[in-house]
């Protein structure tokens, strides 16, 4: 059986509570109110429970249908909620205007209106609309010979505003290029990478002097700069240069409030680049809590504020701040999880993947075993790289705890399963053998184990399994914790001290 499309389900569910009301007042039909009503109180779609709920058995009959024109009506409704609230549909009513007046023979009175629609695209950096009153105004240059020898004559500014969005083109096509070289090049070395962005950079911008003249390329160009630099290992430029994004967006306040969206993503990539910057805290808790100002705002960009708060926790776990990483999973990201259900998100998995290490590194281990438990249930939707990650973490968890049955019971499986799927994964395959030896040596003599295993943790440097789990949980400080019986969060604490030494 088909399954129901879920569609109009997530659509009504998208809705501000604002944008239902406008329609709730504006609803005449009874049956599609009654439908829009008992979709929207529910928390998960049931296509069943919405036919039982249906006063009408016809209509409930006939539900497909019936939802394709509630669509239909929500669109056309808050196409009506939304005119001239945005800045393009402001332009789009102005030009239209100046249409009518135009056919009426009004030539002043469409002449102002086209002005004002021009002006409106120059604060919000609409050059395509700006394109189109050119061009109505350009007609309109039979009825104003005075334009025709002006500097600034409608056919004059069409081609600076077409060289605009050419130039605006050129930046966003070579930001697309960087971004599918940055996706792509994930295994290959930080050069390698870095010498690709900037052939790019050098070859499509510098050589052919096309530096962004609008904007809006301008925060393309510098995002672009942004990647190489980070490709380079400089993060610190990489962090200066998302910055200034962030503020060439606030120096436009139009553009804010229009483009919230894309503003909202800036801070992101800010935060991105400074999370993993050393002592960066207090400015990432700073641009965290900019996000959440500017989410709570525009509430549709709420559910990303746990890209924010991912760059939060990362930070916070490179200072060893495990009781502020557990306070903020505990409020603000469960919290944010819940009313959303975000659960299924992968950056929601991710963000848990994280705090698992701060309970263990508190002995928690009924909380870190139940994030464990929850994130291996949906192993499915998981990447093989973190899904391996957290079969180690299992394993270390049920280490700590002293669960050596149930140790040699999930390295057998594991074992099995590498052989019968025919896997090559070096690190994961030594690994499972260095916890089956554990499993049958005595206390007195692992510490031995350990500093022999800890000898050969160097050459898997490179391997993606082993990367994965670093960032998930420090592996090689949880050797060194039991070779000299010292509690994982000293051990973090002594490691954090001695990095920042070694830099100095």
């Amino acid at each position: 059986m088909k399954t129901p499309s879920h569609d109009l389900f997530l659509f009504i569910r998208s809705m501000t509570s604002s944008e239902k009301r406008y329609f709730k007042k504006d609803a005449k039909d009874s049956n599609t109110l009654d439908l829009f009503d008992i979709i929207n109180e529910q928390s998960h779609y049931n296509e069943e429970d919405v036919k039982n709920k249906l006063n009408d058995s016809s209509f409930a009959s006939n539900l497909k249908v019936h939802k394709n024109r509630l669509q239909q009506i929500l669109l056309k409704n808050l196409r009506s909620f939304y005119e001239e609230k945005t800045a393009q549909s402001k332009i789009k009513v102005l030009i239209e205007n100046s249409e009518i007046f135009l056919k009426k023979q009004l030539y002043d009175i469409a002449y102002a209106q086209l002005d004002k629609a021009i002006q409106f695209c120059k604060n919000y950096e609409e050059y395509e609309l700006m394109l189109v009153a050119l061009g109505i105004k350009a007609r309109m240059s039979t009825y104003f010979s005075e334009l025709n020898s002006s500097e600034d004559s409608p056919i004059v500014e069409m081609g600076r505003c077409a060289h605009l969005i050419q130039n605006y083109i050129q930046h966003a096509t070579i930001n697309k290029k960087i971004l599918r070289l940055v996706d792509e090049s994930a295994g290959d070395a930080i050069s390698d990478l870095y010498t690709k962005i900037k052939d790019i950079i050098d070859k499509e911008v510098i050589s052919k002097k096309e530096e962004p003249v609008s904007p809006i390329a301008e925060r393309m160009y510098l995002y672009s700069q942004a990647l190489m630099h980070n490709a380079k290992g400089d993060l610190q430029k990489a962090c200066e240069l998302t910055k200034q994004i962030v503020t060439h967006f606030e120096e436009n306040a139009f553009i804010v409030e229009e483009k919230n969206a894309q503003y909202f993503n800036t801070i992101i990539n800010y935060l991105t680049f400074c999370c993993r910057l050393d002592n960066a805290q207090k400015e990432v808790e700073t641009y965290v809590n900019k996000a959440l100002k500017h989410a709570s705002v525009y509430e549709h960009l709420m559910p990303n504020m746990l890209y924010a708060y991912n760059a939060y926790i990362e930070s916070l776990r490179q200072g060893g701040h495990f009781l502020k990483i557990k306070a903020i999973l505990e409020t603000d990201i469960k919290a944010l999880i819940q009313k959303f259900e975000l659960q299924k998100n992968f950056i929601a998995k991710r963000i848990m993947a994280i705090s698992i290490e701060s309970y263990l590194a508190y002995n928690e281990y009924d909380v870190a075993g139940t994030l464990l438990r929850d994130l291996l249930n949906t192993k499915q939707n998981l990447p093989k790289d973190m899904l391996h990650a957290l079969y180690v973490l299992e394993l270390v968890y049920h280490f700590d705890q002293g669960d050596f049955v149930f140790i040699e019971n999930l390295v057998n499986a594991h074992q099995k399963r590498v052989r019968r799927n025919n896997e090559q994964l070096q690190f994961f395959d030594m690994l499972l053998s260095f916890f089956k030896k554990l499993g049958n040596t005595n206390l007195s003599e692992q510490k031995n184990i350990f500093q022999l295993h800890k000898s050969a943790l160097p050459k898997f440097e490179d391997d993606v399994i082993y990367s994965q789990l670093n960032f998930f949980y420090n592996y090689e400080c949880w050797v060194d914790m039991h070779i000299r019986r010292v509690p994982y969060r000293i051990i973090m604490e002594e490691k954090k001290r001695n990095d920042f030494d070694t830099r100095a």
